[in-house]
């Protein structure tokens, strides 16, 4: 106090500094701008099995291409490391194993490579076992065959057979049926058959025996696509 007059001294409020900017945050008009336009934190979705990877807005879509395969070339598309079923009907191709592939799994231009196991359980004649049909459903009532397998003989218990199809211009092309292989690493007819790759198809591994009491099955199965 000087003479009877108070002297008040006006508080001071301190700058909040971000980085080199002063003041409030709110009155950086450009910075607030661009923080207003950043991306929402993206939420995932895995809805469809083809197509393009969306986002719209803040939900980033990626489909589930070729049934879990992934988007990557080459891609497995069936696994089964299991024994299919035990069959015996003597002269009738029944099925032991049936591996399904999802409709857009392949594309109109893909190739698609099948390995699989066929292993005699009893008996000791000779059996025709590896035989594939292609059908849309999962019988072999209107299947197509399109592999012939070489038969194993009397002391042949087990065999590997290896194909490699094309899928072009709507159909599936493969080694004539009209010889047993167990690759397709030689030189023959080719055959083809429609497939339409927007549909479900079925691979039918079948087991076909000749003397009674012979028994056989396929062990395992691998189903690669390629593009």
């Amino acid at each position: 106090m000087i003479n009877n007059l108070y002297i008040k001294a006006t508080p001071t409020t301190a700058a909040v500094t971000w980085g080199s900017i002063t003041g409030t945050l709110s009155a950086q008009t450009d910075l607030q701008s661009a923080l207003n336009a950043k991306q929402n934190t993206l939420t995932l979705t895995t809805t469809g099995t083809s197509g393009a990877a969306t986002l719209v807005g803040s939900t980033l879509n990626i489909p589930q291409y070729g049934g879990g395969g992934g988007g990557s070339n080459p891609a497995t598309i069936y696994i089964n490391t299991t024994s299919g079923a035990t069959v015996g009907t003597p002269l009738t191709n029944v099925i032991s194993l049936s591996a399904l592939i999802p409709a857009n799994t392949l594309t109109s231009n893909s190739i698609l490579q099948v390995i699989y196991k066929i292993k005699r359980i009893t008996g000791n004649a000779s059996i025709y076992a590896g035989h594939v049909f292609l059908n849309t459903s999962n019988t072999l009532t209107g299947a197509t065959q399109i592999v012939s397998a070489p038969s194993l003989g009397a002391t042949q218990s087990y065999a590997a057979i290896t194909r490699t199809f094309q899928i072009t211009g709507g159909n599936l092309c493969y080694l004539n049926t009209g010889t047993s292989q167990y690759t397709d690493y030689v030189p023959d007819v080719m055959l083809t058959t429609p497939f339409n790759v927007a549909v479900d198809n079925y691979l039918l591994f079948s087991i076909r025996t000749v003397g009674g009491g012979d028994t056989a099955r396929t062990e395992a199965a691998l189903l690669t696509k390629y593009f």
